[in-house]
């Protein structure tokens, strides 16, 4: 027990030291992680690539649970606004 507790210390006290100590403050800078990975790196479960005039531009899936039956769109489970919420839940509540 003393290895885990010497690693949860650890972390927390890193959090601290990066002014992280409330979770309204972690959550916000995970969700701001989470934004910017799914910016930058786009997904695959959550964007598509569309050929276009000048090339394949990466466009958005629709999120499939709000999307009509009769669109022909490419739908998804993990739309590109669940990547900072998700993170934003896990730095939240869980750290």
């Amino acid at each position: 027990m003393g290895f885990f507790s010497s690693i949860v210390g650890a972390v927390g006290s890193s959090f601290v030291m990066l002014g992280l100590e409330t979770p309204v403050s972690r959550a916000l800078a995970f969700g701001t992680v989470g934004f910017a990975f799914q910016y930058i790196a786009k997904p695959g479960i959550s964007y598509v690539n569309v050929p276009g005039k000048g090339g394949n531009k990466c466009v958005a899936k629709q999120f499939s649970l709000l999307a009509g039956k009769d669109s022909g769109a490419p739908t998804t489970y993990m739309p590109w606004y669940f990547w900072p919420l998700l993170l934003a839940i896990i730095g939240g509540i869980f750290l």
